[in-house]
């Protein structure tokens, strides 16, 4: 089996540093007049979570199409561990019902298909398909 690229998804927010993100760069505590203190990066944290929601919003929709435009029944779903939470939450609503969804914890976005074919080989999720064709 040969794994292709189908479409490539990039955050362009996601690869920004917390100092591109937002115009104040300062971080630590302050306090406001009435004495009570507040953090300058809760913010930055707040506002990278929303980023990086919006895109798995965005893999999960196209995860979806692609399934259901490939009739698949059976869908594995690698990412990092953050990321891989946050599709949990977006992408099994959309998936059609009759298909299974297989995760697998581990950020393989950075390598070539034939790198991804053999990592998911390795933890067994090809299943019969996986033999190569010459």
């Amino acid at each position: 089996m040969r794994l292709l690229e189908r479409e490539t998804l990039v955050d362009p927010e996601g690869q920004m540093s917390g100092d591109q993100l937002s115009t104040d760069t300062r971080s630590g505590t302050n306090h406001a007049g009435s004495g009570a203190s507040f953090e300058y990066d809760e913010h930055r944290d707040r506002h990278r979570d929303e980023v990086e929601l919006r895109f798995a919003k965005r893999v999960a929709v196209a995860a979806a199409d692609f399934a259901r435009s490939r009739n698949a029944g059976e869908f594995i779903l690698a990412a990092a561990p953050r990321m891989l939470g946050l599709l949990r939450r977006v992408l099994p609503p959309l998936l059609p019902k009759e298909v299974a969804l297989v995760e697998l914890a581990r950020d393989l976005s950075w390598h070539s298909p034939e790198h991804i074919r053999r990592a998911l080989l390795q933890h067994d999720l090809l299943g019969s398909a996986s033999s190569p064709k010459a």
